[in-house]
């Protein structure tokens, strides 16, 4: 009665799924950023950079002032 519960192949699968769906998320991520970086440098407002990256609020309202989805 001591036995060893062994995982289903059905959760391994799903903690994969879940592995790539990281992945895919922080690839998207940095993708947005890079987008909005790139965008204030056209813009010529460098000097938001350094505040879009530790403020989440103003980086957010970047996005939607930019379009970036």
């Amino acid at each position: 009665m001591g036995g060893k519960v062994l995982p289903l192949p059905s959760d391994r699968f799903v903690r994969m799924g879940e592995k790539i769906g990281e992945k895919r998320g922080q690839k998207q991520g940095e993708d947005r950023l890079a987008k909005l970086i790139n965008t204030l440098l056209g813009a010529g407002r460098a000097q938001e950079i350094p505040i879009v990256t530790t403020n989440e609020e103003r980086r957010q309202e970047l996005y939607r002032e930019y379009g970036i989805a």
